[in-house]
C-alpha cells in the first residue's frame, strides 16, 4: 500500500488526538500539558520512545519511516501534517533550528568567521555512568552536595564466584567497599539490533559503552542516520 493509500482513514486533526494521546499515555502526562505547539523533547521523551513512536506510527498508517522523524517534526502539530500530508521536502526552518545540533552550528559560526583550525573541539553531548550516579546530571549534583559515590558491594554482584569456594572465601574476607555501577546487566537487546546471544558473549564494558554512545547522541540532538 503507498503513503497515500496507508494515510487515506486519517486526517491531520485526527493524527494530532492520535499522537497527543499516544505521548499522555507513555509520559503520563496531562492532556493540559502536551500541547501539539510544544516541542516534543519537552515531554521527556527518550530516544527509545521516539523509535517505538516511530514503528507504531508505521503500523498504524502503513508507510516506511525514518526512526528519527520525529526529530526532523518535533512538534505534535508539524509532525501530523508530515505524517498526513507526506514529506513536501525538507522540514521547514524551525523544525531544522530546534534539532540542529550543536556541532553544525559551532562549526557554521567558524565557518562564517573563516577561523577554522585543525584544533578546534566541540563538545555537543556527553553521556556517563559512574559509581553513585547514573548519569552526568546526578554525578554533577553528587558532587555539588560533596557526597562520595562508594558504598558496599551491591547485592547479588560477582555471584558467578559463589560456586568456587577458595575464591567465595577470599572474597568474604577482604573489604569489597568500593565504587560500583549501580546497573552492570540490564540491556535492551534487541533496541541494539542484537541476539541474546552475542549479548551474552560480549563484555559488559562493550554493552555500557553502546548505551551511553546512544545517550550521547540523544543528549546532542544527533539523529544516529546521520552519522
Amino acid at each position: 500500500m503507498d503513503d497515500v493509500q496507508g494515510r487515506s482513514a486519517m486526517t491531520v486533526a485526527r493524527m494530532r488526538d492520535w499522537l497527543r494521546d499516544w505521548v499522555i499515555g507513555a509520559t503520563g502526562l496531562s492532556a493540559g500539558e502536551v500541547t501539539p505547539d510544544r516541542p516534543m523533547e519537552e515531554f521527556g521523551l527518550s530516544s527509545r520512545d521516539i523509535v517505538v513512536l516511530s514503528g507504531e506510527l508505521e503500523n498504524l498508517l502503513d508507510v516506511r519511516l525514518d526512526a528519527t522523524v520525529a526529530y526532523e517534526y518535533p512538534t505534535i502539530a508539524k509532525l501530523a501534517v508530515r505524517l498526513i500530508e507526506g514529506d513536501t521536502g525538507n522540514p521547514d526552518d524551525s523544525a531544522y533550528d530546534a534539532f540542529q545540533t550543536r556541532a553544525e552550528a559551532a562549526a557554521s559560526r567558524r565557518l562564517r568567521d573563516d577561523v577554522l583550525t585543525d584544533m578546534d573541539i566541540a563538545v555537543v553531548g556527553m553521556a556517563g555512568r559512574y559509581p553513585g550516579a547514573g548519569d552526568v546530571k546526578e554525578m554533577w549534583d553528587l558532587l555539588v552536595s560533596g557526597r562520595a559515590g562508594t558504598g558496599d558491594l551491591p547485592e547479588g554482584r560477582w555471584s558467578e564466584y559463589a560456586g568456587d569456594p577458595e575464591i567465595a572465601a577470599e572474597i568474604a574476607e577482604c573489604d569489597t567497599r568500593g565504587g560500583y555501577l549501580d546497573d552492570i546487566v540490564g540491556f535492551d537487546n534487541e533496541f541494539f539490533g542484537l541476539s541474546p546471544l552475542e549479548v551474552e558473549n560480549m563484555d559488559p564494558q562493550q554493552r555500557i559503552l553502546l548505551e551511553l554512545t546512544w545517550e550521547a547522541l540523544e543528549n546532542a540532538h544527533i539523529p544516529a542516520s546521520e552519522l
